[in-house]
């Protein structure tokens, strides 16, 4: 059963066995690669391709690229994501939102940051979700902290305060979490459109520039 309100990220984002945990020593602490002006180190963690099905739903895809002809702020390349939602869950992941999703997946010590600031653009205006994935030190169990975001058709500055983000409280329930998001262990970041602000079978490209951390 998919809880439609404190599920959201459970079902957008969860995949149990998905990550693979870094030694301690190998977490990343520098400020996050997000200006996609230059390829290799630009693109620690940051996931392209093209997957199709899925959790994007039967039918659906998704394609993450460096988009070379546009980026904000005078700059030439964004990152970018052309996807469309498929008509119904593909029975394995039948109890996940269906969802496409842009997405960082460098395990992350970000405790001397209190936000992230981002620039983004939709093809049309809708609503998206922004989420942290934090991983409790001990026990490895996973929760999600998440925040809506009006996204427009022409770039937009987003400032997001850290202590600004909710948590998922219904993965936090099931798995017995801590509820403390622990920015000292963040193994995700993640920017979806989900099946709750678009209608199946919608077809479209969201852009993301300049991500950085403050």
């Amino acid at each position: 059963m998919i809880n439609t309100e404190s599920g959201l990220i459970t079902a957008a984002f969860h995949k149990k066995g998905s990550l693979e945990l870094k030694p301690e020593s190998f977490k990343e602490t520098k400020n996050i690669d997000g200006s996609f002006e230059h390829e290799g180190s630009d693109m620690a963690g940051w996931r392209e391709g093209t997957t199709l099905n899925f959790l994007m739903g039967k039918g659906g895809y998704q394609k993450v690229y460096i988009d070379k002809k546009q980026g904000t702020s005078g700059t030439k390349r964004s990152l970018a994501m052309d996807f469309k939602l498929g008509s119904e869950r593909v029975e394995r992941f039948k109890n996940y939102f269906i969802r496409a999703s842009i997405g960082n997946l460098l395990q992350r010590d970000i405790g001397n940051y209190s936000g992230i600031k981002f620039y983004i653009k939709a093809w049309k205006d809708l609503t998206i979700t922004f989420a942290l994935q934090d991983i409790e030190k001990d026990s490895h169990k996973e929760e999600f902290w998440f925040r809506r975001i009006f996204v427009t058709q022409e770039w937009m500055e987003i400032h997001i305060p850290f202590n600004s983000l909710i948590l998922d409280s219904f993965t936090a329930k099931r798995l017995g979490t801590d509820r403390i998001l622990d920015l000292r262990n963040i193994n995700g970041i993640f920017w979806s459109v989900q099946e709750m602000s678009v209608a199946l079978g919608t077809e479209g490209t969201i852009w993301l520039d300049e991500v950085t951390f403050y």
